[in-house]
């Protein structure tokens, strides 16, 4: 888990990553830029993901919220995908949870298997 400290310190970093020239300089790639930025503003990482070497969080998205709290994924410094994803009409949320038990069950549950959860592992 993230000391408080750490917490605003990568929130911070969150909302200034990504760069326009990162993603080319046509009209197209500087308004993917400009939403990817508006999703990573929005994530408040909490946690490193265990079996990261790179700034990998679980992060809570504090835009999409259920009964049981905000949406909790895994949010990868190099996945430039997360606007195309958090701002479909219906993203894909069956590798997240808004549930911190069930979080901290899975992360546990998969440690000790040395496996992984969520999105990415449904992907690949």
């Amino acid at each position: 888990m993230l000391s408080p400290a750490e917490v605003l310190e990568r929130h911070e970093w969150n909302k200034e990553f990504v760069e326009e020239d990162s993603f080319g300089d046509g009209e197209e790639e500087k308004e993917a830029a400009r939403r990817e930025l508006e999703v990573r503003r929005r994530l408040v990482p909490f946690q490193y993901i265990a079996d990261s070497y790179v700034s990998d969080f679980y992060s809570f998205d504090t835009q999409l919220c259920r009964a049981k709290g905000a949406l909790i994924m895994q949010a990868y410094h190099d996945d430039f995908d997360l606007a195309t994803w958090l701002l479909d009409e219906t993203p894909d949320l069956s590798g997240c949870t808004f549930d911190f038990d069930e979080h901290m069950r899975w992360v546990l549950r998969e440690c000790l298997e040395e496996g992984s959860w969520g999105r990415m592992d449904k992907a690949g």
